[in-house]
């Protein structure tokens, strides 16, 4: 009989449990925690469709609005239960905060991807890191140092012309670009230390003939 007060007496609470929730603003959408669309606030939340949701005595969901920041909140169940959620709308400041956020994660990508390119050029291994360096110029296609390590990989394997090609391509995008400048001169330097060094060669000096006497004159 004990038992069967209890389980009477759990059933009776649970039919007359209730969460109401109003938002500021108004008709921001309720959902679970697993994306399954209750409703709009205000929302009235009872019987099947609140047991089917309940944990523990509890009720997590997420409310969100256009142009708010959404939340999620555990309700922990008492009866008749009401709560007002504030949403706090997207600001400058929340945009500037995920604006970093997301260009320092694509900058560390950048970073990281090129260093473990140059790791595969220091270590020879030049079909790997072309390979690699094909998949990262198709995710950043303007980021001039990975031309210059297309330009290093290609004059390790003697291309030069193709490296000049590389290294131009890389001015273009950074006409700054330190590596490019100085891996271009040194491209152009034998050229012009073999036209400096090479001695000027004197035409050769020529004498005049020597005159052939005439007979019977004196």
């Amino acid at each position: 009989m004990g038992q069967m007060g209890c389980s009477t007496f759990r059933s009776a609470l649970e039919y007359t449990q209730s969460v109401e929730l109003t938002s500021e603003p108004q008709g921001a959408e309720v959902q679970t925690a697993m994306g399954e669309k209750l409703g709009v606030t205000p929302l009235k939340i009872e019987g099947e469709a609140l047991k089917k949701i309940t944990v523990n005595n509890k009720i997590n969901v997420v409310i969100a609005a256009p142009g708010y920041q959404q939340r999620e909140v555990a309700l922990e169940l008492h009866g008749k239960d009401a709560h007002a959620i504030q949403l706090q709308p997207y600001g400058p400041s929340y945009f500037a905060e995920r604006m970093m956020q997301e260009f320092s994660k694509e900058a560390n990508a950048m970073a990281r991807g090129l260093v473990e390119i140059q790791s595969l050029v220091f270590a020879r291994k030049l079909n790997e890191a072309e390979k690699y360096l094909g998949e990262y110029q198709n995710r950043f296609p303007n980021i001039a140092a990975s031309y210059v390590l297309a330009a290093s990989i290609e004059s390790l394997r003697g291309n030069q012309d193709k490296a000049k090609r590389y290294l131009l391509r890389a001015r273009t995008i950074d006409p700054t670009d330190p590596v490019a400048a100085r891996m271009l001169t040194r491209q152009a330097a034998p050229i012009g230390k073999a036209a400096q060094s090479a001695p000027l060669k004197q035409a050769p000096v020529r004498r005049p003939a020597a005159k052939t006497p005439v007979k019977g004159k004196r």
